[in-house]
């Protein structure tokens, strides 16, 4: 992790609810969870400051860590409680509820598509099951007509005589 230049530090120390580097470590971070290379401890001291909020505070800082891939470049990373239900930091525009009502639609497309693929291995089962039944006929066919040329080949003998 790169240092925290003294703008962040002075806007740490002054209990600074939301805090946009200006300095030369080009760091941000604040509530709304747009933020870079902090340690546990700052993590730790913005949480406990007016406004501060764990959930809103992106996996990179929350975690001290480096963020995954997928949420290096998105403003706002959340980590959503399964058991909560409602945004903690914005009433009124509640992000959780909407993105639980999403959740609920590609549940809900999962089991459609699931539930047709079940369907679609049965009627391959019963395809698989018919393709015998119909190996088998035309096979029995071909030894019938087999049977008929035979027939009418000794049929025919007997008709010279």
């Amino acid at each position: 992790m790169s240092q925290i230049c003294q703008t962040c530090t002075s806007a740490i120390k002054q209990k600074t609810a939301s805090v946009r580097c200006s300095g030369a470590c080009g760091l941000a971070f604040h509530a709304n969870g747009t933020c870079a290379d902090i340690n546990k401890d700052q993590l730790a001291m913005i949480n406990k400051l007016p406004g501060g909020n764990w959930t809103w505070i992106c996996m990179k800082c929350r975690d001290g860590g480096a963020a995954p891939p997928s949420s290096r470049n998105r403003q706002g990373s959340v980590s959503v409680v399964e058991d909560a239900t409602q945004d903690s930091t914005t009433p009124n525009n509640n992000a959780f509820v909407a993105l639980k009502n999403e959740i609920k639609l590609l549940r809900e497309s999962v089991t459609f598509c699931s539930d047709k693929v079940s369907d679609f291995e049965a009627l391959l089962v019963d395809f698989k099951d018919y393709m015998k039944v119909t190996d088998k006929l035309v096979d029995e066919n071909k030894e019938l007509k087999s049977q008929v040329v035979d027939l009418n080949s000794r049929l025919n003998t007997i008709e010279q005589y």
